[in-house]
């Protein structure tokens, strides 16, 4: 069959009928696994995107959309969801049995990803079928009214040249459309896939009948260590505006009273704890500066924080670590995994299962109810958000997720310095200019900074006061810019840790693990 004879409100229409197929059916899909605590299609293909995407696209979606690439993604894939839906319905539109086939197929591998993701489950599987069938009833339905001898308004033609009934196409696609978003975000509002931060405090202060969660004492920031200069990250970043890089395509919604920590491996005992059990024992507080691996010289994927929670050590000795054990390897909720050396965990330094921040429970996109916190490594090896199990176990025992994609398998952070103020391209006035910025050697210390004008001499800046070795440190300069020629002049800035180490001049790209190289900015002077 062709095209031949088809007006055009068919062929578009044809095609339209297919993306209101397509949200119709990640509509229901949504509705059901929210009903029953499963995945919802799109999720489960969007983190199939993520676990499978080779690292050069990885870095150019962090590179390029840098916390927003979840957005990015749930675009992208709603994108060619659509395409797939338009082309479907287009050729339908000659040949109606391509519908159900097209729902068959989508079914097989909506099917076959699903169970292939972190976790799964024959349940995982309903709004996987739930969706396909509803996509394929609904461009069913839709076809049906673009077909001129079965529409109304053909019966009263009178025996004429059969009509489309546009305005039935029109309202059926209509309410299709917004019964499919309507189906999304009910979906997203069931249980506890759609607690908000305030239920979570809610969740969190009712564990069982009389426990309850009071928010925590922050110490000040120490004196002298916040310069407070307009422009310069403070020297603790409230939550709403601390970086997320992780792997969830959809934050998980853990309820406190279900949630438990299972600690096993190699122990000579197995312990499994309750959220109430580690606010109890929540008595460590520390502030630590945590950064992404991917965060580019001078980034923003950076931040520092006052967390509390319960001595990994501790925890670790009440097992009973047994000798080999050579990694301490956790697993997240959504089955999100990595690992570091045990001795990591033994040697000293403040590494915990966190459950507050900054003295509120830990936000949801922070990793309520608990996470690890391991100052001197990147996040991808040791910084499990929504941790749910701790097993110490050897190095081939298991890899974290990042580390079959070629990445590092230790990740201790590196000497890093940045420019805050002034930004890139900003033109200023001949006249005396602060410069400001952080540096970082975490579980080292910064001992110094110093900047440079022009490719001349390097000049020490002035420290903030030391808050700590596993903190960043906040740097100024004051540049008589009013000798200065106008036009361009560039800044750079390098750091020197505690232990007399220069950070590395040469650029470094960030995999495998962490970029190297002194951040420089252009400015220009009026």
């Amino acid at each position: 069959m062709h095209d031949v004879g088809i007006s055009r409100f068919e062929r578009w229409g044809a095609a339209i009928a297919g993306v209101v197929a397509v949200g119709a059916g990640l509509g229901a899909g949504a509705f059901v696994a929210g009903l029953i605590d499963a995945p919802a299609p799109m999720t489960a293909l969007a983190t199939s995107v993520i676990d499978h995407a080779p690292r050069a696209v990885e870095r150019w979606a962090i590179d390029t959309f840098a916390t927003n690439d979840k957005l990015a993604l749930a675009w992208s894939v709603v994108g060619v969801l659509a395409i797939c839906g338009a082309l479907v319905g287009y050729r339908a539109r000659l040949r109606p049995s391509l519908a159900l086939r097209a729902a068959v197929v989508l079914t097989l591998i909506g099917s076959a990803i699903t169970l292939a993701g972190r976790t799964s489950g024959a349940r995982a599987l309903v709004p996987v079928v739930t969706a396909a069938l509803t996509g394929w009833v609904t461009l069913h339905a839709l076809l049906r009214t673009l077909d001129p001898f079965r529409s109304a308004r053909s019966s009263r033609a009178g025996g004429g040249a059969p009509v489309i009934d546009r305005r039935r196409f029109i309202g059926l696609s209509g309410a299709s459309a917004v019964g499919g978003f309507a189906l999304q975000r009910a979906g997203s509002k069931l249980g506890v896939q759609g607690l908000d931060d305030r239920a979570r405090l809610r969740a969190a202060a009712k564990i069982g009948t009389d426990a309850s969660v009071p928010a925590k004492a922050v110490p000040p920031v120490p004196v002298g260590a916040d310069l407070g200069i307009e422009g310069v990250a403070p020297w603790r970043v409230p939550n709403a505006n601390f970086y997320r890089i992780d792997t969830a395509f959809v934050v998980p919604r853990v309820k406190a009273s279900g949630w438990k920590l299972t600690i096993g491996g190699m122990v000579s005992q197995q312990h499994v704890y309750t959220y109430e059990d580690l606010l109890k024992r929540a008595n460590l507080n520390h502030d630590v500066t945590l950064m992404c691996v991917s965060n580019e010289i001078g980034g923003d994927l950076v931040g520092n924080a006052h967390f509390q929670g319960v001595r990994l050590s501790e925890l670790l000795t009440e097992c009973g670590v047994k000798p080999g054990v050579e990694q301490v390897y956790s697993t997240s909720v959504d089955g999100w995994t990595c690992g570091f050396p045990v001795e990591l965990a033994l040697d000293g330094r403040d590494a915990m299962v966190a459950v507050y921040m900054n003295g509120e429970p830990l936000p949801y996109d922070h990793g309520f109810p608990a996470r690890l916190v391991v100052p001197g490594i990147y996040g991808y090896v040791s910084a499990t958000k929504w941790v749910s199990k701790i097993e110490l176990l050897r190095w081939d025992d298991a890899d974290g997720f990042w580390i079959p994609k070629g990445w590092s398998r230790l990740g201790p952070v590196k000497t890093s310095c940045r420019i805050d103020v002034p930004r890139a391209f900003a033109t200023l006035p001949r006249e005396t200019v602060v410069l400001g910025g952080v540096a970082w050697a975490q579980h080292r210390g910064i001992d110094k900074v110093e900047v440079q004008l022009d490719l001349g001499e390097w000049v020490e800046a002035k420290l903030a006061a030391d808050g700590g070795i596993d903190t960043w440190r906040q740097w100024s300069y004051a540049w008589d810019a009013s000798a200065a020629e106008p036009g361009n002049h560039v800044i750079r800035v390098r750091a020197t840790d505690r232990n007399g180490e220069l950070q590395l001049e040469d650029p470094v790209p960030v995999a495998p693990d962490g970029a190297e190289g002194f951040h420089s900015i252009r400015v220009k002077i009026s």
